[in-house]
């Protein structure tokens, strides 16, 4: 006989009853039967997106996030990572004309493209109620095969919710228990200064509860007809690389179709080149005033620091009056981009400076 506490207090259990002891053997888990739950060990997107996790890839409005996953589906499904008849595209985040060309894609390769907004079913009218289903799918024995992509996560649950999204999370573990893998796209919040990395909109509890966060961060101006960007692994469980970067075609004489079949990966040279840029680019508008001054004042010829600021104070070169503080600033910041600066130690370490041929 043991003993167990209920509603009622203390009561005696007889021994046909197991106990809590043999009850909590019972859930032990067993690596050869949970093993069978995982189709194979390759995973869906090498370096990012192994089987049977839930990972989120975030980014600003426009950033890439649905291209990219467009892209790595077609892959996988190319490449015989996926089984089409169990991938599932649900997306909650587009207009009629994104959904049929996206609908379009999905029956050319073979996999599932889903909106509760265009469902014929009378019981599917929001994402609650795929929500549902898949619970259902996560009991299921074909779940192991299952891949889900979830667009956007703020269509399926508060994200500022401390109750609702950790809710939406342990959904998202039923299905992962199963064998089955999700992908989530999310929204990072607008930054005031464009130099600081990108958080996710929502609350902490949304990175707790992944396994695996990119940041989809952007090089390029929304104008350039190559877009360059870099997935950058802010939390990983597993074999997943810590960056990769990737650069597409974007522009109207692109269709969707042809922007998605672009997309190619490249080596952190392309990346550093367009960091390179945007950096030349932020710096050249931060010190747009003074750096007319000082191609105006430096024409092909090399001066000293002390004479051009001298010469800033002549109206003719220096129409729009930037004070000297600024123009030192100025300096500092375009040194190496459109500026050439050297230090004499023979001259008490005199600055020299001239503009670089070809800078704009």
């Amino acid at each position: 006989m043991y003993k167990r506490l209920d509603e009622d207090g203390i009561r005696e259990v007889g021994e046909t009853s197991r106990s809590p002891i043999d009850r909590l053997r019972a859930i032990s888990g067993n690596p050869a039967k949970l093993r069978e739950r995982l189709m194979n060990a390759d995973p869906i997107i090498p370096g990012m997106l192994q089987r049977g996790t839930t990972s989120i890839w975030f980014a600003l409005p426009n950033g890439g996030k649905t291209l990219f996953a467009m892209r790595s589906v077609i892959d996988a499904l190319r490449e015989g990572r996926l089984d089409g008849r169990y991938t599932f595209y649900i997306n909650e985040d587009d207009n009629l004309e994104g959904f049929i060309q996206k609908s379009e894609l999905a029956e050319r390769y073979g996999f599932n493209m889903i909106s509760s907004v265009q469902s014929t079913d009378s019981e599917i009218r929001n994402a609650r109620d795929i929500l549902n289903l898949l619970t259902e799918v996560a009991s299921l024995p074909e779940c192991k095969r299952v891949f889900v992509i979830i667009d956007t996560l703020k269509k399926f649950t508060s994200v500022m919710s401390k109750d609702a999204a950790p809710a939406f999370f342990e959904l998202m573990r039923k299905v992962n228990a199963g064998g089955g893998t999700i992908l989530i796209l999310a929204h990072a919040n607008k930054r005031n200064n464009p130099d600081a990395p990108l958080i996710p909109a929502g609350v902490q509890d949304i990175m707790d509860d992944v396994d695996v966060m990119f940041a989809i961060e952007s090089f390029s101006d929304r104008e350039d007809a190559t877009q360059r960007c870099e997935f950058q692994c802010r939390k990983d469980r597993g074999p997943v690389e810590q960056s990769i970067s990737w650069e597409y075609k974007k522009g109207q004489l692109f269709s969707y179709p042809e922007m998605i079949e672009s997309i190619k990966l490249t080596g952190q040279e392309g990346i550093q080149e367009a960091k390179e840029e945007q950096r030349r680019l932020k710096a050249l508008q931060s010190h747009r005033d003074a750096a007319s001054f000082l191609e105006a004042v430096l024409g092909h010829s090399e001066m000293m620091q002390k004479d051009i600021l001298e010469a800033s104070k002549d109206p003719n070169l220096n129409p729009n009056g930037v004070g000297q503080q600024l123009i030192r600033k100025a300096i500092n910041a375009l040194d190496g981009m459109m500026l050439s600066v050297r230090t004499d130690r023979s001259q008490n370490n005199a600055k020299f400076i001239r503009w670089k041929s070809g800078a704009v």
